[in-house]
C-alpha cells in the first residue's frame, strides 16, 4: 500500500565488503575528526580566491565551494585511513568540488574555454603548501 509506513532499513545491518575493507570508516560520521592544518586551510581559501579573481570568471565560487572542498578533503583522508588532510587530497578533489560552482564569461565561452581548464591552470599557478608536518 502507498500510505503504509515502512521502517527505515538499518544501514549497519547491510555491511558491504567495501565498508569492511575500509575498516567501516564513514566519511560522513568521521570527517570531523580528520585534522586540517592551517597551511591546508589557507591552500583551500587561496585556490578558491584565485578562481574568483580570474578574468574569465564572471560569478566566482562561493564560500560553499571552499567548505565543500574542505569537507571532501576530510572525507578522502578518512577513506584512506588518515586522520589528516594532505594538499594532494585538495588537489585531487578540486575539479570535482568546484567546477560546477562558477560561471565563465561569454568571451571565455566563445573561446571554448571550459571550467576545468580554468581550474587546472589555477592549480598550476598556486604553490602547494610544503611543511615538515601537514597535521
Amino acid at each position: 500500500r502507498i500510505n503504509e509506513i515502512r521502517p527505515r532499513p538499518n544501514p549497519s545491518a547491510n555491511t558491504s565488503a567495501a565498508s569492511l575493507a575500509l575498516g567501516s570508516i564513514s566519511p560522513y560520521n568521521n570527517s570531523s575528526i580528520v585534522n586540517v592544518s592551517p597551511a591546508v586551510k589557507r591552500y583551500v581559501v587561496t585556490l578558491i580566491r584565485a578562481v574568483r579573481q580570474r578574468p574569465e570568471v564572471i560569478f566566482g565560487p562561493s564560500a560553499r565551494a571552499s567548505l565543500s572542498l574542505y569537507r571532501t578533503g576530510q572525507a578522502r583522508a578518512a577513506m584512506q585511513g588518515r586522520d589528516y588532510v594532505l594538499p594532494d587530497d585538495i588537489k585531487a578533489l578540486f575539479e570535482a568540488a568546484v567546477a560546477h560552482r562558477f560561471i565563465l564569461s561569454p568571451e571565455a565561452r566563445l573561446r571554448r574555454q571550459q571550467s576545468t581548464d580554468i581550474l587546472r591552470e589555477t592549480l598550476r599557478t598556486i604553490p602547494v603548501p610544503v611543511s615538515s608536518s601537514t597535521r
